[in-house]
């Protein structure tokens, strides 16, 4: 559904039979309390039974609840106009810096929402037990592999990343079943990225994407991450949508060192007390992802 959901609700409820039309009143009324609510509770605020509610979701055009719920955080999140276009000249440095925080907190909405706890699972094992992690990425994607290369090095295996496209593919024909490449594309339509992944996948790696999970680089990973679309990346610069990247570099990390127990967490504090000594005395920093 490219049109905003919100909008929608608005331009449709003069169509909607009365007891769609309590769910959509709700909706309307507070979106950002509802998007975190489960059918059963949006139902009883409704005064509606749940059977009503997904009758409501897909008089709205969408295939079910979760699928709703999905499309109101994308809404809130400014799916349209963007972050940018919605920052006028006007704005005060609080209005902006306020904007700003408020489309990053709802983004991360977003993706918590889009997640594929199954897909995510595999990711984290796959990472978890392979011989050799190399991570791909361009632009403002070829951060966030600087940033996973930073997290998963720490997990004991070989991992390094890459943001040359010459280097990517020599990298990924250096492959094998024994390796993952990590690859990282908010658009999915990086050429190289995708030229890379479809290499190391016909060298035997696993692939994982962070990705959209209907872009061309998502045919060649297996298991996928998705990272919503939620930002015009064509004309402005990623701002919200490298957020939900670094949030996924994060999930994986985290979810690597719980995966390994105690032993990765005496690892980490290993790692943690080799720097300590620069530090100035008295600083002491207990964080230890």
């Amino acid at each position: 559904m490219s049109e905003d959901l919100l909008k929608k609700i608005t331009e449709l409820i003069g169509e909607l039979n009365p007891s769609e039309m309590k769910v959509a009143r709700c909706v309307l009324s507070r979106p950002t309390e509802v998007v975190s609510q489960s059918i059963a509770s949006l139902a009883a605020a409704s005064r509606v039974s749940e059977p009503t509610v997904m009758r409501f979701c897909r008089s709205i055009g969408c295939k079910g609840y979760q699928d709703f719920k999905l499309e109101l955080a994308v809404a809130l999140a400014g799916n349209t106009p963007y972050v940018h276009t919605s920052i006028t000249q006007k704005d005060t440095t609080s209005q902006m810096a306020e904007k700003i925080c408020h489309y990053s907190s709802n983004s991360l909405r977003v993706l918590a929402e889009s997640l594929d706890m199954d897909a995510l699972e595999r990711a984290i094992h796959i990472l978890n037990n392979a011989g050799r992690i190399e991570i791909y990425g361009s632009g403002a994607s070829g951060i966030v592999a600087l940033d996973a290369q930073h997290k998963l090095f720490r997990t004991k295996v070989p991992t390094v990343a890459y943001r040359d496209s010459h280097l990517q593919m020599m990298s990924a024909s250096s492959l094998d079943e024994n390796c993952v490449a990590l690859a990282f594309s908010y658009t999915g339509r990086s050429l190289n990225i995708i030229e890379a992944a479809k290499l190391a996948r016909q060298r035997g790696a696993v692939v994982v994407g962070v990705t959209d999970k209907d872009s061309p680089l998502a045919e060649y990973c297996d298991p996928v991450i998705n990272n919503p679309n939620i930002e015009d990346t064509v004309l402005f610069s990623p701002m919200v949508s490298r957020i939900c990247q670094l949030a996924i570099v994060d999930i994986l990390a985290t979810g690597i060192a719980m995966e390994k127990g105690l032993a990765a967490w005496e690892h980490l504090k290993k790692i943690k007390e080799s720097v300590r000594s620069f530090r100035p005395t008295g600083c002491d920093n207990k964080s230890i992802i």
